[in-house]
């Protein structure tokens, strides 16, 4: 679909090199035009799998939709895994699974107005490392993301966070 709707975005380029981490894949979709508050504009909410992965995404703009990049809204994105390496594989990286693999999970919470950038908080768990960001959010007109904010991360071992990213240390 995104091949179709924006083949030269970021995004057709990302499922592109990564699509075959996201088999076998169902989502279902929610539109609601004007959203439930009453408010003018749009809200669509998606939920489903994608290989080892559950998502849940929600997106709210109060722009109509064809002027959803100038308008403000809201997003959140929440993904969950039991296997650490398969949602590191999604994102693009040589991942090698963990033995004792606790799972993934991130969400990511951002609004404000697309094309000026999103403030955004990010919080996500990826074998046994807890990370958290807070910051602004940017897509350029081909969907490319970009992030400029601070970045934390604890663990008690990166040694697993690191070799399930496909790193050798």
């Amino acid at each position: 679909v995104a091949s179709k709707l924006a083949p030269a975005s970021g995004i057709a380029e990302w499922l592109g090199r990564n699509g075959a981490a996201f088999g076998p894949a169902f989502a279902n979709a929610r539109i609601i035009a004007p959203p439930k508050n009453g408010a003018g504009g749009f809200s669509v909410a998606l939920d489903g799998v994608a290989g080892p992965t559950t998502f849940t995404v929600a997106l709210q703009s109060a722009a109509k939709p064809a002027d959803w990049w100038a308008g403000a809204g809201k997003v959140s994105v929440v993904l969950d895994s039991p296997d650490s390496a398969g949602l590191a594989r999604q994102f693009g990286l040589a991942a090698s699974p963990l033995r004792d693999d606790k799972g993934a999970h991130v969400a990511v919470d951002a609004s404000g107005v697309p094309k000026s950038g999103l403030d955004a908080t990010i919080g996500a768990e990826f074998a046994g490392l807890t990370t958290s960001a807070s910051g602004k959010l940017l897509m350029d007109a081909s969907w490319h993301p970009s992030f400029n904010g601070t970045f934390a991360a604890t663990a008690t071992d990166v040694a697993p966070a690191m070799t399930t990213a496909g790193f050798a240390i």
